[in-house]
């Protein structure tokens, strides 16, 4: 019974509960005799872990589920960690947030966060790895209570990015849970981006961001596609159909090598002499000069357009 408790172990990433030992023929005594000894480590009531095993950055959250049961799901910061969600890293995400339904025992234990709140229906949950996890949509709703609205739209902007989000879905949830705190935000974040793609880097955001505080009236398009002379078709950043202007995001930080670098010029120059007219920005001129770089997307705008 041992062998097979041990590799019930290595499946749940090192650990297991004491009623999963029980069903294989180890009883609660032996393993409190074993967590004594320094084989066993209990991390939460019931839950101990194999000493000695492998690391597992999924270890924690199984834990957790074998503490609290199947109907519990990871969420808030922890599950925008699992779903590799882009957020702001100056929070701590030391402690495992779950969400655990009325009527399931269960305080606070070491470092995890119990929420009661609210509900969740099986739209609003995943599985990732076999760990139950409040959805993609779910999660940017929770965040929005405790996040500032550019890392709460980093974090959404990344969900649509990789497929695993749309704004229907958000709006869905919204509407699911109704009035919550930060709900005004996230509506704002829907209008703004209905229509267009999602954000591709921080710079893109950071980007968009001052386009909209510009107010300028302009209807810019995310990842607007030109045809060249020579047939090809290229997305741009961002493009002003009217004005017929394009703002790039610039800076060799954002392509990785010189070779790209080079190859966007060429793309840019293309573009050129189809009439448009390019307005590139970096990292510095967003974030420490917005009002000069608003500035010369105002004139490129006027002057393009005349």
């Amino acid at each position: 019974q041992w062998s097979r408790l041990y590799a019930l172990a290595a499946r749940q990433h090192g650990v297991f509960n004491v009623r999963q030992a029980e069903c294989l023929g180890v009883s609660e005594r032996c393993v409190r005799r074993r967590v004594a000894r320094g084989d066993f480590l209990r991390i939460h009531p019931n839950v101990v872990q194999v000493a000695g095993s492998a690391p597992s950055p999924f270890r924690a959250f199984h834990a957790v589920r074998l503490w609290l049961g199947p109907r519990v799901a990871i969420s808030y910061l922890s599950a925008a960690d699992i779903l590799r969600l882009d957020r702001d890293r100056s929070l701590d995400s030391s402690d495992v947030h779950v969400w655990v339904p009325p009527g399931v025992a269960g305080g606070r234990s070491g470092s995890v966060h119990v929420h009661r709140s609210g509900w969740l229906p099986d739209h609003h949950r995943c599985l990732v790895d076999g760990i139950p996890v409040t959805s993609a949509a779910r999660t940017i709703v929770d965040l929005a209570g405790i996040l500032a609205p550019e890392p709460l739209e980093s974090a959404a902007e990344s969900a649509r990015r990789m497929g695993i989000m749309t704004l229907s879905e958000l709006e869905r949830v919204m509407d699911d849970l109704g009035p919550r705190a930060g709900n005004q935000t996230l509506r704002r974040y829907v209008e703004a981006s209905r229509g267009n793609s999602a954000l591709q880097s921080r710079l893109e955001l950071k980007t968009a961001l001052l386009l909209r505080k510009m107010k300028s009236g302009v209807d810019w398009k995310r990842q607007w596609p030109i045809a060249t002379q020579s047939a090809r078709l290229y997305r741009v950043d961002f493009a002003d159909e009217v004005s017929m202007v394009v703002i790039e995001c610039d800076g060799f930080r954002w392509h990785g090598n010189r070779l790209q670098w080079k190859l966007d010029r060429a793309r840019l120059a293309a573009i050129e002499t189809r009439g448009w007219r390019v307005v590139t920005v970096n990292w510095a001129d967003v974030v420490e000069r917005p009002d000069e770089t608003a500035t010369r997307i105002r004139i490129a705008v006027r002057s393009n357009a005349a």
